[in-house]
């Protein structure tokens, strides 16, 4: 039996947080032992256009959609990557509970016998919440430069009120300066 390379306790936590098995990475410590240094550098080897091993066929299509729309000036950060990785996740069990309802219908028979709900439906259902959530937080542009439909439409409307308001005392004010010039 191979002997895993024994990792630091910080390396391993950074290999847990980057979903990365710390027995994968070579060590270059003393012994071989894995640092942080080791798990950083797989970690930014890794490609953001290329989709993480483990993915499905659901997950992986998420993750080429999603890192194709990144703006050509804006890159994913480490936190980003992995909630946009936990979304794909998301994606592929959503496909296999489709697939479940797909096969055994909407409605199955409960401990008693009784018709029920398929569970894979209400189980989906908290999915695509969780799924939106962690795609809400992975920011595809510069936020300063990027704004939502709605956003757009309020701006515009504050800029006209504005602009209105700045006319119509521009108006007042020469009105007054006439007045005070003619009388």
């Amino acid at each position: 039996m191979p002997e895993q390379p024994f990792a630091s306790s910080a390396a391993a936590s950074l290999a847990a947080e980057f979903g990365v098995d710390a027995g994968s990475v070579a060590g270059s410590g003393r012994g071989g032992r894995v640092t942080v240094a080791d798990v950083r550098a797989l970690a930014e080897a890794h490609s953001p256009d290329e989709p993480p091993a483990g993915l499905a066929e659901a997950g992986r299509a998420l993750w080429l959609a999603l890192v194709g729309d990144v703006a050509e000036d804006w890159e994913l950060d480490r936190r980003e990557l992995h909630l946009l990785e936990r979304a794909c996740v998301c994606a592929d069990r959503l496909a296999e509970l489709d697939a479940a309802v797909e096969r055994d219908g909407a409605t199955t028979r409960g401990s008693r016998g009784q018709l029920v709900v398929h569970p894979a439906l209400s189980e989906g259902r908290m999915l695509e919440l969780v799924q939106m959530r962690l795609l809400k937080t992975v920011e595809l542009a510069d936020p300063a430069e990027a704004r939502s439909p709605a956003s757009s439409r309020g701006k515009r409307a504050a800029d006209a009120r504005w602009s209105r308001k700045a006319r119509v005392g521009a108006q007042r004010k020469a009105a007054r300066e006439r007045s005070a010039a003619g009388g």
